[in-house]
């Protein structure tokens, strides 16, 4: 396919140079096709160097033409306004097979008519100092955008083969050019913004470490002169008044880090409330299973589960008496403070009157 191919990008992006390194690679896959082009010190056996009014009506069939800095050429610029015929007979370029490469800064330097005849436009941005990146669009694009550049045809990274740079002449031999930076001056400020950041952040760290071990040596410290200072200020007379006296001034103590709030070191000390006692037992496929009153299996011999289950109950020294027992008692000792031993036939109807009354209640 014949193609009309459109070259563009700033002072210095590589150009001329990824153009030639084109060429080359053409001349390497296609060494017999005849290549004329007007870049200025070209250096290559197979490239034929052309003046810059050269008419590309000319050229040989199935050859290729490449135009250098072809805003300055009065048929292609954007100035010309009349049309001529070298410029109209571009649209019959593919009954030829030539191709035709315009190497320009702006697509915008370019007149119409040229514009409109392109179908493959290359764009090349400079991206670090030997480095550019390629764009490529299937039309020429006057107004390059980021959202053009998202979905250009074809976008990859050029690193420069300097191997190519005395192959043409890019610049003259005294001109002077000021090196560019490309160092992105916001990327220093960020990268100073994070080292004062961590900087900041590791002596806050290190003085909390530091108040962490003096808070240590201070609470060791203080461990140690309390157990003297409580057996001073603690001596019990008797033995329950001491257990007392120690229960009440004895301190839970927690370990506690504020730089590692969610680790605790407790030294509790817990009262028991509870003691295990025998609640019953069962026989499942002739196999007899005590269980305590929070239902924890109990190691007991089969003689005696089965001895429970016959009815014989071991006395619980752990009961507590029923309300019907608590309830006879206080009656008993009030029947016997108000009728003492001396009048004991009174005592016994008005006592016998009270349990008849209590068991008319259901009390007993």
């Amino acid at each position: 396919m014949s193609t009309l191919r459109l070259i563009t990008g700033g002072i210095g992006t590589g150009k001329s140079l990824w153009t030639v390194d084109q060429l080359f690679q053409l001349k390497d896959k296609e060494p017999d096709r005849k290549v004329y082009t007007d870049i200025t010190g070209i250096q290559h056996t197979g490239i034929i160097s052309v003046p810059a009014d050269f008419d590309w009506r000319d050229a040989e069939n199935n050859s290729l033409i490449v135009f250098d800095e072809v805003q300055y050429k009065e048929l292609f610029s954007r100035h010309n306004s009349k049309r001529d015929q070298q410029i109209l007979d571009l649209t019959t370029i593919r009954k030829r097979g030539i191709e035709l490469w315009v190497i320009t800064q702006r697509a915008r330097f370019l007149n119409a008519d040229v514009l409109g005849l392109v179908n493959e436009h290359v764009h090349l941005e400079k991206k670090a100092k030997k480095a550019s990146k390629v764009f490529i669009f299937q039309e020429a694009e006057t107004t390059i955008t980021q959202k053009k550049k998202m979905f250009a045809f074809k976008k990859y990274v050029y690193q420069y083969p300097e191997h190519l740079y005395g192959f043409y002449e890019s610049i003259k031999e005294d001109a002077k050019h000021h090196t560019r930076s490309w160092v992105h001056q916001g990327i220093i400020l960020v990268l100073i913004t994070m080292a004062i950041a961590l900087i900041g952040i590791g002596i806050t760290v290190y003085k909390g470490y530091m108040s962490s071990d003096l808070a240590k040596q201070q609470q060791a410290a203080a461990e140690t002169a309390k157990p003297s200072e409580t057996q001073n200020a603690a001596q019990p007379t008797q033995g329950t008044t001491s257990t007392q006296q120690s229960s009440s001034n004895s301190v839970e103590k927690i370990s506690y880090n504020p730089n590692r709030p969610y680790q605790f070191d407790y030294e509790f000390q817990y009262e028991v409330k509870d003691k295990p006692q025998l609640a019953g037992c069962i026989i499942f496929k002739n196999e007899c299973t005590c269980y305590t009153q929070q239902a924890t299996k109990l190691e007991m011999t089969q003689k005696d589960c089965k001895r429970y289950m016959s009815g014989d109950r071991p006395f619980n020294a752990f009961r507590q008496p029923s309300m019907q027992q608590q309830y006879q008692q206080q009656q008993q000792q009030q029947y016997q403070q108000q009728y003492p031993p001396s009048d004991p036939q009174k005592f016994d109807a008005e006592y016998a009157a009270k349990v008849q009354q209590a068991k008319q209640q259901g009390l007993i």
